[in-house]
């Protein structure tokens, strides 16, 4: 089973609905009127930003024309105005955690679900793993451990999770990179735990708490937290 048959499984699941696919670019043309060789618009309304249509002037080229809603946050357009630039407004909209908003990219409720999802890929495997999910300050927010796992996996999977946090890079990087790369001499111990396993929980170059498995083998353990952190930068808060 692949990692994208995996995260469908645990999307289906959790009730998460998977990401639109992105629609591939219109081919390149020259509009009969206008002179645009942009390619990338329909007639009466461009988004290339490169130059006027019916009087309008857009210089950010990353919306829609026509009554659309910005979301590049460097102008207002229609009174509407955008602070964080990572998310529409004018209702419903959704955040990817920009920071200047109260919505929450990660609660105890996602936690919850990342924890589960990963049970269920666990399950697929034939392994019994503890997942440890911890926030942005790596303080532990949820502790997950399947029906008779090993006890020593408990705090492995909460160190693995700390360690992804604290160093910013999975675990198995953070092991490569301290037998002379970054983090050269750098050793276990006070918390951190350079084994496969643990995951930033990352979006739009942003760690918002880390995760971390442990009762597989290496692998499995890589596998197992990388599936929860993908899923993790696929899905809204």
């Amino acid at each position: 089973m692949t990692i994208d048959e995996m995260l469908d499984k645990i999307a289906q699941r959790e009730g998460i609905k998977a990401p639109a696919p992105a629609q591939k670019p219109a081919p390149l043309r020259q509009e009969a009127s206008g002179g645009c060789s942009c390619g990338s618009h329909k007639e009466g309304g461009c988004s290339c930003g490169s130059h006027k249509e019916d009087g309008h002037k857009c210089s950010c080229g990353s919306h829609k024309e026509d009554g659309h809603k910005c979301s590049c946050g460097s102008h207002k357009e229609d009174g509407h105005k955008c602070s964080c630039g990572s998310h529409k407004e004018d209702g419903g909209h959704k955040c990817s955690g920009c920071g200047k908003c109260s919505h929450k990219a990660l609660d105890l409720a996602l936690a919850k679900s990342l924890a589960q999802g990963i049970e269920a890929a666990a399950a697929q495997l034939g392994v019994k793993v503890v997942v440890a999910i911890v926030n942005e300050g790596a303080n532990l927010m949820c502790l997950h451990a399947m029906d008779d796992s090993y006890i020593a996996s408990i705090r492995a999977a909460q160190e693995k999770a700390y360690t992804a946090v604290a160093l910013k890079m999975p675990t198995h990087t953070a092991l490569a990179q301290s037998r002379g790369g970054a983090l050269d001499g750098y050793t276990n111990g006070n918390g951190i735990l350079m084994l496969g396993g643990g995951f930033p929980l990352e979006r739009g170059g942003r760690i918002f708490g880390g995760i971390g498995v442990s009762g597989g083998t290496k692998e499995q353990d890589i596998l197992l937290s990388n599936i929860g952190a993908e899923v993790f930068r696929r899905i809204s808060p």
